[in-house]
């Protein structure tokens, strides 16, 4: 698991975590196979990937600034989080007026 390797975390704490042996690992790639949801879930857990990277190897789409900016939204109350998305609106407002006025200019 290159993941394993270069985060430099020992094998056998992630195989207990997940409640798997390195044979476990062997199966799956020799079959062509993947994991059952709860044990995908407990390595990605503790690898800090996605399910979707470690199933698929796709990055997820949000950045780690977007995931950490929407962990904080999280933690707001209501009042709060009507606040920021009344500044996100205007904020997207004004980039669409900007875009606009640009492409008058250059039309």
């Amino acid at each position: 698991m290159g993941v394993v390797k270069e985060k430099g975390i020992k094998k056998g704490a992630f195989y207990k975590y997940a409640g798997i042996t390195s044979n476990t690992i062997i199966n799956w790639r020799k079959q062509n196979s993947i994991p059952a949801a709860d044990t995908a879930i407990k390595m990605a857990e503790f690898l800090n990937v996605s399910v979707k990277w470690l199933i698929m190897g796709e990055e997820d789409e949000m950045s780690n600034d977007e995931i950490e900016m929407l962990k904080s939204y999280r933690l707001l109350d209501k009042k709060d989080k009507d606040e920021i998305m009344g500044i996100i609106t205007l904020k997207l407002e004004n980039a669409k007026k900007t875009a606009t006025l640009s492409s008058s200019e250059t039309g």
